[in-house]
């Protein structure tokens, strides 16, 4: 071989290298979706992303999917969003090569009052009950005047509505301060509004400057819960175990009971009844209040005293540390 194209070879193979820059990847290489694992709040989503790593001019596009469309959706974009408790896995596919993809489990996890300002409840629906579609908290106020496009009807409010998902659950959302019309709010010392029909009975307040949101106890407890479905806005009782109407409950059931309420409060107080006639003349029960407010929403139950007899003789507003939330809807009178 001519001794001068030997030493040119060496020199050809250096540039052709340098000029190819090395192996060139051919088709999609992989998907990778950033952030991995995670757990979503129910009512929440999250964003996904994916990186597909490709060859020139090879499709990066990918498609999106859900193992479990009735716990978390995805669209098109990787918009995931919630619909009840339980985990499902979110896959994204390459559109230029089907074998590529990359997946996620997202566990979908209840909310908390504290963590979340929402809870999640189970409905507690009977056989011939309407469809209960949506619901949110119900709100009541000393006025009948119309003072928002919240009010359902006068003196009544609801929160911000939620759907009712697959597995009759629902988040109920606690609105913000800035969303509390001033008409359902009142001095610590006025807020419950039953004080007003009984002959002797007052509320004291630690912090008479303080302001609560209205409260009311009768057939059902306000705030509660408001209920949308077939036959319009129906309020709904919020207990911690079942209940259902029609039938007097046993006793173990009475003594177990709590029939759960939210206060919000713009500053911390304490509220306690004092007098010496504090009997609703409406239900002829005697009514006691001692509960301590932080600022900002409180979780409280009413509790139902009991005789000797086993006779309910009152209701009693107190802490609550109830934690699993049922609701039912209040029948028509």
């Amino acid at each position: 071989m001519n001794n001068r194209l030997v030493r040119l070879v060496p020199y050809c193979l250096v540039a052709l290298l340098a000029a190819c820059g090395g192996p060139s990847i051919q088709g999609v290489a992989s998907v990778e979706v950033a952030g991995g694992d995670r757990s979503v709040t129910l009512g929440h989503g999250t964003l996904l992303t994916a990186t597909v790593v490709a060859g020139s001019g090879v499709d990066t596009a990918v498609t999106w999917t859900s193992s479990d469309e009735s716990v978390v959706r995805v669209d098109a974009s990787g918009l995931v969003t919630t619909h009840s408790l339980g985990s499902a896995t979110v896959t994204a596919t390459s559109v230029a090569d089907s074998t590529r993809s990359d997946a996620v489990v997202i566990s979908v996890v209840a909310p908390t009052v504290t963590d979340d300002g929402a809870f999640l409840a189970a409905l507690n629906l009977t056989a011939g009950t309407a469809p209960v579609l949506a619901a949110g908290l119900l709100l009541v106020d000393d006025t009948p005047a119309p003072l928002a496009v919240v009010e359902l009807f006068p003196g009544y409010w609801s929160g911000p509505v939620g759907p009712v998902g697959s597995d009759d659950t629902v988040v109920i959302q606690l609105p913000p301060a800035v969303d509390l019309p001033e008409s359902v709010m009142a001095p610590a010392g006025e807020f419950l509004l039953n004080i007003g029909l009984m002959a002797d009975c007052e509320l004291v307040a630690t912090v008479p400057t303080a302001h609560v949101t209205y409260a009311r106890i009768g057939s059902f407890a306000t705030p509660g819960v408001v209920l949308y479905g077939s036959e319009g806005a129906i309020p709904g009782m919020v207990t911690n175990i079942p209940v259902f109407f029609g039938a007097p409950p046993a006793l173990d059931v009475l003594e177990a009971l709590e029939v759960v309420t939210w206060l919000y409060a713009d500053a911390a107080t304490s509220i306690t009844t004092t007098g010496t006639d504090c009997l609703d003349p409406d239900y002829m029960q005697t009514l006691s209040v001692d509960i301590d407010l932080d600022a900002g929403w409180n979780q409280l139950s009413w509790r139902f005293v009991l005789d000797e007899t086993d006779a309910i003789t009152g209701v009693a507003l107190g802490a609550s540390s109830v934690d699993e939330y049922f609701i039912t809807p209040i029948p028509a009178p």
